[in-house]
Parts: C-alpha cells; structure tokens; sequence
C-alpha cells in the first residue's frame, strides 16, 4: 500500500488495466483488502460481528441476468464447469464441487441453455449472495427491525449494473 501511495494516478490506471486485461474471463480480481486503516477487517466478519451502522435502511437489488457479462462462452459441459468453478474458488472441496456441479448441469442441448446455465452459477454465487447474506445480517442484528429493500431488475437486457441509472433516480426521488 505505501508503494501504491507515492505512484500517480497514470501508473494505478496502467497497472488496473493490464491485471484486468490478463484476468481470466469472469474473474474478479479485486475486492476488499484489509489494510488496517481504511478497511479494519473483512466486511463479512466485520457484519458477523454486528460491527455496521444498525441506523442505515438497505436498497439491495440485482438484474434478472447478472451474471451473464462474467460468464465465459466456451463452457459448454459439466468438465468445462467444474474447471471453471476450480479456477474460481482454487481450495473448493470435491464435495462441494459435486454440489454445484449436479445443482447447475450443463445438460441443455442448445449452446444457449448451455451458457444461461452456467450464468445462473454466477449470479446465485457472486451476487446475489450478498444480497442475501446482507438481508439476513441486518435483520437478525438490528432492533427493531430496519427497512430492507429489495428488487430484481428485470427491465431488458436486465444484464449487470443495467439497474444503476434506475436505482440511482429512485434514490434521489425517495430522499427529496
């Protein structure tokens, strides 16, 4: 961190997009880092922890079709699944691939089932995940019971981050 500190803001971008540029496809490279300063420790344990602020209401929300855009278009079968998923999550156990693998099988006869198959994957794991995960923390740690909102955006293409520009409109008209 103190290195990344003294480069110019030309540099970060540079570096941010070569490690983008040879990230596996549908791979997320960044995410939060504790640092002991800005981030004191993982948001997941820091919400385990009931360390939030218990005053804020939640707006959580995702696209019919979010995980699309991360969805590699070579998976066409269970092996090229399971490789991806391995890529993924590098210390998955046999056990818990076997799950996903029988959950989501790639057995539609169309490239096109083949793929939406493989994307419900992604949503269920990377995104909506969280929402979940976020909904049931604040509920079951907060007293009396906060505003919890939740949406699918199924407006097409309805693919990721599609719901932005709608979310933040609805935003500015729920707070005036």
């Amino acid at each position: 961190m103190e290195e990344l500190r003294t480069k110019d803001t030309k540099a970060l971008l540079k570096s941010n997009e070569e490690l983008t540029y040879k990230s596996p496809y549908g791979y997320f490279n960044f995410g939060p880092s504790v640092d002991g300063i800005y981030v004191s420790s993982l948001p997941s344990i820091d919400i385990k922890n009931g360390r939030f602020n218990k005053n804020i209401h939640l707006l959580l929300g995702h696209t019919k079709d979010d995980g699309i855009l991360f969805t590699p278009p070579w998976i066409r079968s269970d092996d090229e699944l399971r490789s991806f998923v391995q890529t993924l999550f590098p210390n998955i156990t046999k056990v818990a691939l076997d799950k996903i693998a029988n959950f989501y099988p790639i057995n539609a006869t169309d490239d096109k089932g083949k793929i939406a198959q493989f994307s419900d994957l992604l949503d269920d794991v990377s995104i909506q995940c969280n929402n979940y995960y976020l909904s049931e923390a604040k509920l079951k740690l907060t007293r009396p019971f906060p505003f919890v909102f939740r949406y699918v955006f199924n407006v097409p293409p309805a693919v990721h981050a599609a719901d932005v520009p709608y979310t933040v409109r609805m935003i500015f008209l729920f707070s005036a």
